[in-house]
C-alpha cells in the first residue's frame, strides 16, 4: 500500500500533504480481502504505518517535519452491534458436529477451534503458536508472536498489551493435548517427510496452514453445522461473552483477551450481555 503507489516513488525531501491525501484516496478506492474496499481501519494502519516512518525520516535528519501530520488520520468509528458471537448452545452444536464430522482433519480442526472458543485468542496468535509457547504441566499458553496472511515466518503481536500469557482451563488444555496426540500420530505416520516446524497448529505433513485457510475451514465447518457464520474471531466474541455473562470477572476477561483496559472491555461486549 506504500511501496507499490506512486507515492513510493516520491523523493522525502519532495514529499507534500498533497501527495499524501491523493495517496489515501487512492487507497480508499482499493478493493478489500472480503469484498467492498479496503476498511477504515486498515487505512488507519497504513497511516500509521507510513507515519512511523517520516517521524524515523524526521529524527535522522532525512526529513525537517512530518508532512503527514498535516493530513487527518482516517476516522474509525466502533459499532458493538456489529460484533457477532455464538450462543452457548450453538458453540455447542459446532463442536458436537465437528466430533461427529468424516472430514479431512475435523479432529484436528475441532481442537484448534475449541482452543480459540477456550482462550479468545486472535486468528494470527493462533496461526504464529509455537509448541515452545505451551507449557501442559503449569497450564499455560504465551502469545508471543502473530502470523499474518502471506507471511510464511511470524511477527510480533499486535500491540504491546498483546503479549500476554494465559492460564489454560480444564477444557484447552484437553484440546492442546489432542493437537499433541495429533502431531505425534502423523509424525511418526510420515518419517522423514514430516515437516518439523515447530508450530501448534499444522497440517498432516507438519506445515502450518495459512491464516486465510483457517478462516475458510470454519466457514465451510459453520455452514454445515447449521450454525451462523461469525467468522474465526468471531470465536474470539464467544469466548469474552460467554465469559462475561457466567460470572468472569471482567479484570480477568480483559486480561485473557489483551485488551488494554476493562473500559473498553465492557463498552465493546455490554449489548450482548444480559441486562
Amino acid at each position: 500500500h506504500v511501496a507499490g503507489d506512486p507515492i513510493g516513488k516520491v523523493p522525502l525531501a519532495d514529499l507534500s500533504p498533497e501527495d499524501l491525501q491523493a495517496w489515501l484516496l487512492r487507497l480508499a478506492d482499493k478493493p478489500g480481502r472480503g469484498g467492498g474496499t479496503l476498511s477504515q481501519q486498515t487505512l488507519l494502519h497504513v497511516y500509521r504505518y507510513l507515519g512511523a516512518a517520516l517521524n524515523a525520516a524526521v529524527v535522522r535528519g532525512l526529513l525537517d517535519a512530518n508532512p503527514l501530520r498535516l493530513v487527518d488520520a482516517p476516522k474509525v468509528k466502533g459499532d458493538p452491534s456489529k460484533i457477532r458471537a455464538w450462543t452457548a448452545d450453538e458453540a455447542r452444536r459446532f463442536m458436537a458436529h465437528l466430533a461427529a464430522s468424516a472430514a479431512p482433519n475435523a479432529r484436528m480442526w475441532r481442537a484448534v477451534f475449541g482452543l480459540v472458543l477456550a482462550t479468545g485468542v486472535r486468528r494470527g496468535e493462533i496461526a504464529g503458536l509455537m509448541w515452545r509457547d505451551i507449557n501442559l504441566v503449569a497450564r499455560t499458553l504465551t502469545v508471543a508472536r502473530t502470523r499474518l496472511a502471506g507471511q510464511s515466518d511470524t511477527s510480533p503481536t499486535k500491540t504491546t498489551g498483546s503479549s500476554r500469557t494465559l492460564h489454560l482451563c480444564h477444557e484447552a488444555t484437553k484440546y492442546v493435548a489432542e493437537l499433541e496426540t495429533i502431531r505425534d500420530t502423523n509424525r511418526e505416520r510420515l518419517g522423514p517427510a514430516w515437516a518439523d516446524t515447530g508450530f501448534l497448529v499444522v497440517l498432516p505433513d507438519g506445515n502450518p496452514p495459512e491464516p486465510d485457510t483457517i478462516t475458510q475451514r470454519m466457514r465451510r465447518d459453520s455452514a454445515t453445522a447449521g450454525v451462523p457464520d461469525i467468522g474465526l474471531h468471531g470465536l474470539r466474541h464467544t469466548f469474552a461473552t460467554l465469559a462475561l455473562s457466567g460470572g468472569v470477572s471482567p479484570h480477568l476477561v480483559t486480561a485473557a483477551l489483551g485488551h488494554h483496559d476493562v473500559g473498553f472491555t465492557l463498552r465493546t461486549y455490554a449489548h450482548l450481555l444480559p441486562g
